[in-house]
Parts: C-alpha cells; structure tokens; sequence
C-alpha cells in the first residue's frame, strides 16, 4: 500500500504536478508511524523534501530530510544516509545566498518564521510578519510580506523617534555606507528628491526641509534577485526612515510603502 502511493506520487512529480504528488504523499507522512517500515517510508519524505526545495522552501525541505535520514537510521537503511546528507547539505549552500535576513524570495511563512526562532512576533498575518529588530544599533521593525504564501519583500523601519530631521539624515547616512560596503555604489538616480526651489530648501537647511517634505530620499540598489532600496521621506511632520527589499521579479513598491 505504501509502495503504491508513493510511486503514484513519483508519477505526479516526474510530470511536474507537484501540488497533486504532495497530496498523494502527505498521508504517508502523517500516518508513518502506524505503518509497518518499508523503503518508500523514507523516499516518501525525500520525495516531499525535494519538492519543497524546489518551490525555494529551503527550512522546510530540510526538516522532511532530516526525518528521512531518522528513519533510515532507526531502520539501519545504510543506502539512505550519504543521500539524506547530501541532500541537508545543499539546502544549507542554497540558503547561505539570503535574500532577507535568513530568508530566501518563495520561503513560505512557516520557513520564515523557523529562521526568525527565538525574536520577538508582533504582527501575524496570512500575508504579513513583523518582528522586534535592532539595525546598527537601532530599533526596528522588521516585516515580511507575502502573496500566495511566498515570500516576495521585506522591510526595515526605523522605530525610534528622533529629534530632527538632521538625525534623520545622518542615521539614513550610516545605513547608506553599509549598504554601499555590501553592494557597491547605489544607482546613478538614486539621492535627494526635490519638490521645492531649491532656494526654499537652503532657507532652511537639509534638515528641516526633510521634516517639511520639502525633500524625501531614495536610494536605489540591485543584485541578481532583489531590489534594495533605501528611503527616507516625511508627511505630516512625521518622518518615516526605512529599507525595502523586494524579490527583483516582483512588482511591490506601492505595497511596500504602504508598510512604512
């Protein structure tokens, strides 16, 4: 019996329907303990470890391979353990390359929230977790956001209240160096944008004319998979400092700045 579905599940994945080859298979993993032990035991568990890898959940994938190697073991089933190990080790090489803190773009948000074990929750969401964060020093809110249960943008926001605009600018400042430090030079439209005279601006310095809304700032990077963008803007007197990053085959901005 548990031979048979886990082939009819192989068959689903060799034709690519994964969602169908999960369902076929979950039984199995949720019923495994009152099944007499057979091999497919443990391929079942592969089976839905390298499915979930490819769908980019890498904290998940894992978890169903370090089950399969547990079985193997308890089994004595030799054949299984340099495989089952094998196939840890990449999810840790694939994961190394985040894409947010310790998450990659498609984690799902039990994944998410495996790699942020231990910080504090606030915000919890079918699309949307916030969590407590300190940013060079600094206390953050930290947001992920997702659609369809993947992982597509997360944020920084500031969330300390400063007394000017210039503290503003200057933390802005030190986050900017240390972005340039990991990605190189921001793009060449990236720095202040104006929506005054330039003479209003120097009438009352950089500073104020943040806490005014005279000016707002945008900094603009990209990698091979993610938009970072740096932002600092100001309404109603209230000025908002933050950095976005966002799945770079994702359009988000409105939605991310609507977190901010």
């Amino acid at each position: 019996m548990v031979a048979a579905t886990f082939y009819l599940g192989m068959a689903y994945y060799y034709e690519g329907n994964f969602n169908k080859a999960k369902e076929i298979i979950e039984p199995i993993i949720l019923q495994y303990q009152s099944m007499p032990f057979v091999r497919e035991l443990i391929s079942a568990f592969n089976l839905m470890g390298v499915m979930l890898y490819y769908d980019g959940a890498n904290v998940s994938s894992r978890y169903y391979y370090e089950k399969a190697l547990q079985i193997a073991m308890e089994h004595e089933d030799v054949g299984h353990y340099c495989y089952e190990y094998n196939n840890i080790s990449i999810t840790y090489v694939k994961q190394e390359k985040y894409d947010f803190r310790k998450s990659c773009w498609g984690d799902s948000v039990k994944d998410v929230k495996k790699s942020e074990d231990g910080n504090q929750l606030w915000w919890d969401e079918a699309d949307q977790l916030g969590y407590d964060g300190i940013l060079c020093g600094h206390e953050v809110d930290v947001t992920y956001l997702f659609e369809n249960e993947k992982l597509y943008s997360g944020l920084y926001r500031l969330n300390e209240n400063l007394t000017t605009g210039g503290q503003y600018i200057e933390l802005m400042n030190l986050y900017k160096e240390q972005l340039i430090k990991k990605y190189g030079d921001p793009e060449p439209e990236s720095g202040m944008t104006k929506y005054v005279k330039d003479s209003q601006i120097e009438l009352v310095g950089e500073g104020q004319a943040l806490e005014y809304g005279y000016t707002a700032y945008f900094y603009n990077w990209e990698t091979e998979t993610t938009h970072i963008r740096l932002v600092t803007v100001s309404e109603n007197y209230e000025i908002e400092l933050g950095i976005i990053y966002s799945d770079i085959n994702y359009d988000s901005s409105e939605a991310e700045l609507d977190n901010f």
